[in-house]
């Protein structure tokens, strides 16, 4: 029990991180020491527990499927999950208050940290022609990405489907975050305000809004899970297969990120006074993340872990 409430708090710490572009879960996984086991536990996930469902009230079958999960690390993924989701439930909270009094600013913030982190990461590249292509290429179709999805005023159900699918996969990716990808499929904002509406909905007892919102909620939930057993896999063995060739992509993918949230801070700049505001936000997301990679020198992002 007490090794789960450890695993807890550790998702408490990725939650945190993977709601804010820019730092990733992924790393922190790394820092505090359960990379392998989660990549391992995802990897080894599988349905074949379901066939016992049926027929749990035999003792045979009940203790096959409590092996069969223990086996997956399911119990470790579970309490993992559970300090995520309160991390987001947080964050939910705070960060919608924030962009409701401080939108341009918080972008600004974000350009900071995506750009920080792109360049951390890139430095530990050796960029030969083809990684240079792939990253060149990354980056023109997250641009084309961002520029479709930013203009969908009302996104549809399954891209938030396919928002929960893409995000996950950034639990096995150090360096990227899940908020990031949200930003560049144009959903981050939207998702943020929906479970904080949702959230309000079960404070207040409102069972239209518990009902609305919570659509959208169970949607990206679905998504998240069913990226877990294929998004998440095909990353994973990417980054076996070839390492560096897939940090150059994702380093593309960080850089062509920023297009969102620097659109937003341009078009948000109409004053002398928030241009500074937001030239400080900038400056404090870098200093984050250097102070966040000074205080991780030894966390390697082309090694395997």
């Amino acid at each position: 029990m007490r090794s789960l409430v450890s695993v807890y708090l550790k998702g408490i710490a990725m939650g945190a991180a993977d709601s804010l572009p820019g730092v990733s879960g992924g790393t922190i996984a790394l820092i505090v020491g359960i990379y392998d086991r989660l990549v391992q536990a995802i990897s080894s996930l599988r349905p074949d527990p379901l066939r016992h469902i049926l027929s749990l009230h035999r003792a045979k079958s009940r203790s096959a499927f409590i092996a069969e999960i223990r086996g997956m690390e399911v119990p470790f993924l579970l309490a993992l999950g559970a300090g995520i989701a309160t991390a987001f439930i947080f964050a939910a909270e705070i960060l919608t208050a924030a962009f409701a009094h401080y939108e341009v600013q918080l972008y600004g913030f974000f350009v900071g940290l995506i750009a920080a982190s792109a360049v951390l990461i890139g430095k530990e590249l050796y960029w030969t022609p083809q990684r240079l292509l792939a990253g060149g290429v990354s980056i023109g179709v997250v641009v084309l990405i961002s520029v479709v999805t930013v203009t969908a005023a009302s996104p549809a159900l399954w891209l938030v489907f396919l928002s929960g699918t893409v995000a996950v996969s950034a639990m096995v990716l150090p360096g990227i975050s899940g908020a990031l990808l949200l930003i560049i499929l144009g959903q981050y904002e939207y998702l943020l305000g929906e479970l904080q509406a949702f959230l309000q909905g079960i404070r207040t007892l409102a069972a239209n809004d518990v009902a609305e919102h919570g659509v959208v909620v169970v949607t990206f939930c679905i998504g998240a899970l069913i990226g877990l057993f294929t998004v998440a896999h095909l990353v994973d063995r990417a980054l076996t297969r070839d390492r560096y060739m897939t940090l150059a992509v994702l380093v593309g993918l960080m850089i062509g990120g920023i297009y969102t949230p620097l659109s937003v801070t341009i078009t948000g700049i109409d004053s002398g006074g928030i241009a500074i505001q937001v030239l400080v936000a900038a400056g404090f997301g870098v200093g984050t993340i250097v102070a966040f990679d000074w205080a991780t020198g030894d966390v390697s992002y082309t090694e395997a872990n």
